[in-house]
């Protein structure tokens, strides 16, 4: 990672990459103590391969910026059900009714070539279908 030792320097390569960078301050000379070692890049310029968290200094940031910024626990929307294999669906309460069960009773069926069982059972495949 590259360390600026100046302000604007920091600031001005940080705008390359984000528009409204956040400056970290790093504690090198307890860091050094700690045995982190960096390297001189040119300049004020150096170079780490990695910061311990607790040689960072974070800024404070405003609240709205914070709300912004922070994860939202929203509950999770309905996702997709993961799909079924080729000509199966999922069995639902309805599937395992009786046949005739939502019929009054003393209703005869039709039976005629194609009777109203045929129908019905088209119209629950369509259902499903969708």
């Amino acid at each position: 990672m590259a360390l600026c030792a100046e302000r604007a320097l920091a600031l001005q390569i940080a705008a390359r990459i984000e528009p409204a960078p956040i400056l970290l301050e790093i504690l090198a000379g307890q860091a050094c103590e700690s045995g982190l070692s960096f390297l001189d890049a040119g300049g004020d310029l150096y170079l780490a391969e990695s910061v311990p968290v607790e040689f960072i200094v974070f800024p404070k940031v405003r609240q709205d910026l914070a709300e912004r910024l922070a994860p939202t626990h929203a509950k999770p929307k309905n996702l997709p059900s993961a799909p079924t294999p080729a000509g199966s669906f999922i069995l639902k309460p309805h599937h395992l009714q009786p046949a005739g069960a939502g019929e009054p009773p003393g209703k005869t069926v039709k039976t005629d070539g194609k009777g109203r069982w045929k129908k019905d059972r088209r119209k629950e495949r369509h259902k499903r279908d969708i």
